[in-house]
């Protein structure tokens, strides 16, 4: 037993160093972190703000803690633009990814700004283009910790110093709204555009890959109170690819407190299956991910869970005083 858990050890802590170029940082449920997937998402909602956060655990029955990953982001529509009909978005994110027993850390830092180009006065089809720039950085954990097969503490080529730099990246949506219930969304995003490496051994080092996101979303009322909710993402990294399809029933309790229950499945792929369930009350919303490997040899679970919040603030209308003199 003690030779297996070094094993999974070792095979753990270059799964981390591995993860250099084939871990990219993604989610089943990207509805809970929509500025990852595309920064043209910053600030395309009905309302004043919304803050956002999830947490995904990666491969919990097979190395639990070992691959996690919290983000949280804030985005919000300014009230200007230079037209009426316009407005612009900006918004913040943080995340921090965490692969293997080696604790390979990734974080990332970044802001956006984005620009909704109305194509009609009533805002039924708006035309999207965000940008996001900020930091990232990898750092490896405190490998000392872990006695090896010779015996050896450690790997001495290994730098434990953190390292990254700036990334940049951008990318454009189209919303349309086909009528009073119905709505259809498409976008795509280019990130990791800038020249980026990383040094996290002595000799050598790994440059951050551009990675490339195409999705579509949308929603359609099949009946009074039901809803169905599609989805389609697709990541291009290099030879590295992921993406997922996925259908959503949303019923509604109550429409005027927007009180619904969301569930529904999804495959990704590389046969793996997603159930999908999620609650939604006024401005809040919740839900969970739960994806399961198919492949016998390799059953690997992943789980998220994620909530938001779009608040609203309205100003108060000012109402011009009027005195009464009554007729004497």
């Amino acid at each position: 037993m003690p030779h297996r858990i070094l094993h999974i050890i070792i095979i753990s802590i270059f799964i981390s160093l591995g993860a250099l170029q084939s871990q990219n940082v993604h989610f089943s449920r990207y509805d809970f972190q929509p500025l990852l997937l595309n920064p043209a998402n910053n600030g395309s909602y009905l309302g004043s703000y919304r803050v956002t956060a999830i947490y995904r655990d990666q491969w919990a029955n097979l190395l639990p803690n070992r691959f996690s990953t919290p983000a949280i982001s804030i985005d919000a529509p300014l009230g200007f633009s230079f037209r009426e009909q316009d407005w612009i978005g900006v918004g913040v994110n943080f995340y921090q990814d965490r692969a293997g027993a080696g604790k390979l850390t990734t974080t990332g830092f970044n802001g956006y700004l984005s620009y909704h180009l109305a194509l009609d006065k009533k805002q039924t089809n708006v035309l999207t283009i965000g940008l996001t720039g900020g930091s990232k950085t990898r750092k490896l954990g405190n490998v000392n910790d872990f006695i090896f097969e010779d015996q050896t503490s450690g790997i001495g080529s290994l730098s434990l110093e953190s390292s990254g730099g700036t990334v940049f990246g951008a990318g454009i949506l189209y919303k349309t709204s086909i009528n009073e219930t119905d709505e259809f969304r498409f976008g795509v995003a280019a990130l990791n555009l800038l020249p980026l490496k990383y040094q996290l051994t002595n000799s050598s080092n790994e440059k951050e890959i551009p990675e490339f996101n195409i999705h579509a979303e949308g929603s359609f009322e099949l009946a009074e109170g039901l809803a169905l909710e599609p989805a389609v993402v697709y990541q291009i990294k290099e030879s590295m690819n992921l993406g997922y399809g996925q259908a959503k029933l949303a019923y509604s309790l109550d429409d005027d407190k927007n009180f619904r229950l969301v569930g529904g499945l999804g495959y990704r792929l590389g046969r793996a299956v997603q159930v999908l369930a999620g609650i939604d009350y006024q401005g809040w919303r919740a839900g969970i991910g739960y994806d399961l490997n198919t492949d016998p040899l390799s059953p690997a679970q992943s789980f998220e869970i994620g909530m938001s919040y779009i608040g609203k603030i309205y100003k108060r209308p000012k109402v011009k005083e009027v005195i009464l003199c009554p007729p004497f």
